[in-house]
């Protein structure tokens, strides 16, 4: 996937683009100011990203190995695929089993407010 190019995937049935490492997902076309909110949800992320892995540390820790760290968790939970309209975080590409998704819901672009960690699969 090229980087800030919004595409169709057909195959999932959503618009996709990729920013600053980071897939940004929707049902429909988005429209108007997408662009920015792409932006501060990507500087968002990124600066809160160990507190991010702080928050689903445990859980990882209680299904893989009592020995994981946060930095594991940031250098294993692979590509985030954001949906703004859901308020989700998903991590297809995890690398703790590869069989198993990762997700967790935001309440708001600041990444402050962390919800709903599961690992499913």
């Amino acid at each position: 996937m090229i980087e800030n190019e919004l595409i169709y995937v057909e195959k999932y049935c959503e618009y996709r683009l990729r920013y600053e490492g980071i897939e940004f997902c929707w049902d429909e076309k988005p429209s108007g100011d997408y662009l920015d909110t792409v932006k501060v949800l990507a500087q968002n992320y990124h600066k809160n990203i160990d507190k991010i892995a702080a928050f689903m540390v445990e859980d990882i820790r209680e299904m893989y190995d009592e020995s994981i760290t946060i930095d594991d968790v940031k250098e294993r939970i692979g590509v985030p695929k954001i949906e703004p309209e859901q308020g989700t975080v998903t991590y297809c590409e995890q690398t703790f089993d590869y069989t198993h998704i990762f997700c967790f819901e935001f309440w708001d672009d600041e990444f402050e407010d962390l919800n709903y960690f599961a690992i499913d699969g």
